[in-house]
């Protein structure tokens, strides 16, 4: 089983995010972290950062699939993010306000 628990929880006013790290029984040991927080000038960043080394020796093995997994969840998670930001419902807009650029 591939288990992780939440290390740390960061909610602020600006910014909000939540960090991952795994459990002894996970196949990989590492954390990730997911931010999202507002400058002043109130543009909104997204932050995903994993740090990773394999654990079970299948994960050593098949290491070059891991790394792409992981770069796929990378690039899932991102697209998953800007869905929910600009979707009509998104919190903070107006109903039928337009995604600003």
């Amino acid at each position: 089983m591939n288990a992780a628990k939440i290390v740390y929880v960061v909610d602020e006013p600006t910014r909000f995010g939540v960090a991952c790290g795994t459990l002894k029984t996970h196949a990989i040991c590492g954390e990730e972290s997911f931010l999202v927080y507002q400058e002043e000038d109130g543009k909104v960043y997204f932050e995903l950062t994993a740090i990773s080394k394999p654990r079970h020796w299948l994960a050593w093995f098949f290491y070059p699939l891991v790394r792409q997994l992981q770069s796929n969840f990378a690039k899932d998670s991102l697209h998953a993010m800007l869905e929910a930001m600009t979707a009509p419902n998104a919190p903070g807009r107006a109903a039928g306000e337009p995604a600003s650029d």
